[in-house]
């Protein structure tokens, strides 16, 4: 089924201001289409109706709980809404904990206190919005990754930090476990790799389990862990110079250039070599 919007958020009016309307701003943004009353109402329009439809038209259901929701007559109808489409099908409900406690919220609805929610308590506005794009935008929430790690990089940090790992404090999942094989793909990529991509296996495999279609995602990490090796064994490269490959390969895998990049090619001519590797076709491989 296709849906016009990607997300439909349930609110008190009293949040509007403080919360949602800013996190609203940052996911559309991110390419989030969002049903949200102050965009998608017109004058004359229905209430009762234009809820409806949304609801119907959304593919998510985004709850901002808080003391002003838990009050609210039109935010239960949402959260009932959505709670009839959820029941039976894969995950529909998206609740934020915003400003209330697990008790707050047992005491509105056990069903609901029991569903893993993002706590606002411990997160700025970007992490929000990136754990939220992270289940509903999946794709985008990966490119985005990779273009954090490939920033760091050329920051040259010590470490590679990438900030949008810390939403594993509240991890939201579309899959519990990974088949064997897939584990198994994504831990020969991390190995390849840990030299310049220090991040554990499970994060590894943790960013993975985020990503409702992760095949391709999987891929470009195998071709990326494969052309490194490559050139990394062809030209005996020292730790520096794995570094700029690694760099190469990000930006290969994101369709990306820069003109650091045209510099560095003098001083290291395989790079050229790797971005074309990275973007070859295989004998006898097809799509």
């Amino acid at each position: 089924m296709s849906f016009k919007y990607d997300l439909f958020i349930s609110h008190a009016y009293e949040d509007k201001g403080e919360f949602v309307r800013p996190l609203v701003t940052r996911l559309n943004r991110f390419h989030v289409s969002v049903w949200y009353d102050e965009h998608s109402l017109q004058v004359g329009d229905s209430l009762s109706g234009s809820i409806d439809r949304g609801l119907r038209e959304s593919k998510f259901g985004l709850l901002v709980i808080t003391k002003s929701f838990l009050k609210k007559a039109w935010p239960e109808y949402e959260y009932r809404s959505l709670l009839t489409r959820e029941v039976g099908k894969e995950k529909v409900v998206l609740p934020i904990w915003h400003g209330v406690s697990r008790d707050d919220v047992l005491e509105y609805s056990a069903w609901l206190a029991d569903k893993v929610a993002l706590v606002t308590s411990d997160k700025d506005s970007n992490e929000i919005a990136a754990e939220i794009l992270a289940v509903v935008k999946p794709e985008i929430y990966q490119t985005l990754r990779r273009v954090q790690l490939a920033t760091e990089y050329r920051r040259s940090l010590p470490t590679v930090e990438v900030p949008l790992n810390e939403l594993a404090r509240n991890p939201s999942f579309f899959h519990d476990h990974l088949p064997k094989v897939d584990a198994w793909r994504v831990r020969l990529t991390h190995e390849a790799l840990k030299e310049v991509f220090p991040e554990t296996l499970e994060g590894a495999i943790n960013e993975i389990r985020r990503d409702k279609e992760y095949e391709n995602e999987v891929h470009l990490w195998e071709r990326i862990a494969a052309v490194y090796l490559y050139i990394k064994g062809k030209y005996s490269l020292n730790l520096q110079e794995c570094n700029a490959l690694f760099l190469e390969l990000l930006d290969a895998s994101l369709g990306t250039s820069s003109k650091k990049k045209h510099r560095d090619a003098a001083r290291f001519p395989w790079l050229t070599e790797a971005a074309a590797e990275f973007n070859r076709q295989l004998p006898h491989e097809v799509e």
